[in-house]
């Protein structure tokens, strides 16, 4: 199972429980996106309810084991193991004889320990796709020349979490393989194209994509390609979340 598919089952999942208790769409992003998890009712049994559904808990009590051998099955090994050691830590640090906020004690510790495994299901969906298009020889190449063959899994799982240098360098050297930067400059008409191929759904909101990228391509400006994109990055970035992307 690839990161896209992960995000669709926890898209689900997250619609199916927030609608069973009644959790605000305000409460379950603070919690998913600021790490805030007040002790609040709803939370606590949302969280119950995710992992009954993922099967990670049943007859009121948490499967650990379950937990590991899914992240074995679904996920690269890097991971996977960062996930065995989060849950090998949050299980046991679970204290509430209920099961709801049992749950949340260990959402909460999960998100504590290591938050890039919790927003790995929430890395924007327009780069996923975008890195899911790479070939295997592009990835190499841009991982080794950006220097992130060390952050593969962070890059796969939540860009926002590697180094933004060398992530605008990995964004300029695949742009540059798919004609997409020549000479320092993109070249939009190029890009959009394969934007359009990679996310072809109306769900996916291409031409609002494509009309922020175009709107922050006066930002790209700097002593070189890695600067330039850097640059267009944070504003894309920026523009994205003000976009509720």
């Amino acid at each position: 199972m690839n990161m896209d598919q992960i995000r669709n089952v926890v898209k689900s999942a997250r619609k199916t429980c927030a609608s069973q208790v009644g959790a605000s769409k305000e409460l379950l992003d603070n919690a998913s996106q600021k790490g805030e998890f007040p002790p609040d009712p709803k939370l606590q049994c949302y969280f119950k309810c995710v992992l009954i559904l993922s099967k990670a808990m049943k007859n009121d009590q948490l499967r650990p084991e379950v937990m590991k051998t899914q992240a074995e099955l679904m996920l690269t090994n890097d991971l996977s193991e960062r996930i065995k050691v989060t849950i090998d830590k949050c299980f046991p640090s679970i204290t509430s004889s209920d099961s709801c906020e049992a749950a949340w004690q260990f959402a909460k510790c999960y998100y504590e320990t290591d938050s890039s495994i919790v927003t790995s299901a929430k890395s924007e969906h327009g780069f996923n796709k975008y890195l899911q298009a790479q070939s295997p020889d592009v990835m190499e190449k841009c991982l080794k020349e950006s220097k992130l063959e060390a952050e593969k899994d962070k890059l796969l799982t939540d860009e926002t979490s590697v180094d933004p240098e060398k992530l605008a360098c990995f964004m300029a050297c695949t742009l540059k393989e798919n004609g997409s930067l020549v000479n320092g400059e993109i070249k939009f008409d190029v890009l959009s194209e394969l934007i359009k191929k990679l996310l072809p759904n109306k769900e996916d909101r291409t031409s609002e994509r494509l009309e922020i990228i175009q709107n922050c391509l006066p930002e790209g400006t700097g002593s070189n390609d890695c600067e330039k994109i850097g640059n267009i990055i944070k504003c894309v970035q920026i523009k994205l979340k003000e976009k509720g992307f």
